[in-house]
């Protein structure tokens, strides 16, 4: 077994403990004892090297366990130790999809940055090229981004608490300005953005279209239990419908499914999948 120790971290101390079977009761039972208490352990040097074997016979059942403290410096690479890696950051995927992206248009070069829900940035800021003449689609990676907050508190009797929690990310577009092309102006907006937990991916989708003076909308979908409105569901799928525009989205995991930059027009919207256990609410 690999047990190679990697990362911002430094050993401090190891120790060892070997379980068997005890043949009179048949229970397993810890085999060593600690010379310098009587917790069961048997302090060692260090971590063995790679494809070592224990030296002298070894009982059939025999469990050898061992535990290490090590100092940790903050690192988005991460710690591990036997092929294990913990680490509070992980990289964003994003599929984003654009409409209004034709044989003779681009998807234009912008910026993406993952913030928590104070809008504070959580992972580097990065940009991607304008796109391939004609294809409207494409998959970005953002790297490092901060998933758990990790701090460290003290009780009342002078003891360090470890406490996380989960980060609430949002993927943030810097989309380009208003920019004219053959003699027309054209925007560049966001319709929707949510977390695909299935995928493990955010969805973005963009519009191009040619600018006017017509302001569009915003707005959510909340998807709750009605018996217990506290409970927010995840995974309804709702269609936003107009003659011109057809919109479709999945609640996220609160429940949540919102448009942005909805044109002025006659929508209908439609839930066409309830979440598991539940039906389909009427369309309005």
């Amino acid at each position: 077994m690999t047990r190679d120790l990697t990362g911002a971290q430094r050993l401090d101390s190891s120790r060892m403990a070997v379980y068997g079977i005890d043949e009179t009761t048949g229970k397993m039972v810890i085999k060593t004892v600690n010379p310098d208490g009587d917790d069961g352990g048997t302090n060692i040097t260090g971590i063995p090297d790679k494809e070592t074997n224990p030296s002298g016979g070894q009982a059939p059942g025999t469990i050898a366990v061992y535990e290490y403290d090590t100092s940790l410096t903050d690192s988005n690479a991460g710690y591990s130790m036997g092929g294990v890696n913990i680490n509070k950051y992980q990289d964003v995927k994003i599929k984003q999809t654009w409409a209004g992206i034709d044989s003779t248009k681009k998807m234009p070069a912008q910026g993406f940055v993952v913030q928590d829900e104070s809008g504070k940035a959580i992972s580097p800021e990065i940009s991607v090229p304008e796109g391939e003449t004609g294809k409207s689609d494409r998959e970005i990676t953002i790297p490092a981004a901060k998933y758990w907050t990790i701090e460290t508190e003290k009780t009342p009797e002078g003891q360090d608490v470890v406490k996380e929690s989960k980060t609430n990310q949002k993927v943030v577009q810097n989309l380009p300005k208003d920019e004219t092309i053959g003699g027309k102006t054209y925007s560049y907006k966001e319709k929707y953005n949510y977390l695909s937990s299935e995928e493990g991916a955010y969805h973005i989708y963009n519009v191009m279209t040619e600018s006017t003076q017509e302001k569009d909308a915003d707005f959510t979908v909340i998807k709750f239990d009605s018996k217990d409105p506290n409970k927010k569901l995840e995974g309804a799928k709702f269609t936003l419908q107009s003659p011109n525009e057809t919109i479709e989205l999945l609640t996220d995991a609160n429940g949540r499914a919102s448009f942005s930059n909805v044109s002025p027009g006659t929508y209908t919207l439609i839930e066409n999948k309830a979440p598991n256990g539940y039906l389909n609410f009427i369309s309005i």
